[in-house]
């Protein structure tokens, strides 16, 4: 009796396991997770495994285009990551990550304003707010 007890209960913690599973790995179709105006463009594909060329149009500017991860706004000093779609500012003395722009922001059109686009070496870099003294000398603050 207690050894069918023990493979009942198994068996219910892996048909658990394996329901948790499919709910993880499950794609909702229809929905598009990078934002209305943050799509991702596939360029061009290579032949086996040669990677692929993807771009990206802000939801700040839904026309321009830009193919590295981070964007970088010298007079205001933040940046914008085109994989998370967030900005990355300065507040007092820590840096932020939001969603939104900073209230400063609010009236100004970004698509208009000066922008640097990161090199690729900058593109797998999580902390690019890092290398903000170099990118502030190298493209000129106010």
């Amino acid at each position: 009796m207690k050894t069918l007890a023990k493979i009942v209960s198994f068996t219910t913690l892996m048909l658990v396991f394996a329901a948790l599973n499919g709910v993880a790995q499950r794609v909702e179709k229809g929905r598009n997770h990078n934002g209305r105006h943050n799509k991702v463009v596939v360029v061009k594909r290579g032949n086996h495994h040669r990677g692929r060329v993807a771009l990206y149009h802000p939801r700040w500017a839904p026309r321009a285009t830009f193919a590295h991860r981070w964007v970088f706004f010298p007079y205001h000093n933040f940046y914008w990551d085109n994989v998370r779609a967030v900005y990355v500012y300065k507040e007092n003395t820590v840096w932020v990550t939001n969603a939104e722009a900073p209230a400063s922001l609010s009236k100004v059109d970004l698509e208009k304003e000066k922008h640097v686009e990161l090199t690729d070496a900058d593109d797998s870099n999580d902390s690019v707010e890092v290398s903000n003294d170099d990118h502030l000398k190298a493209y000129g603050d106010k």
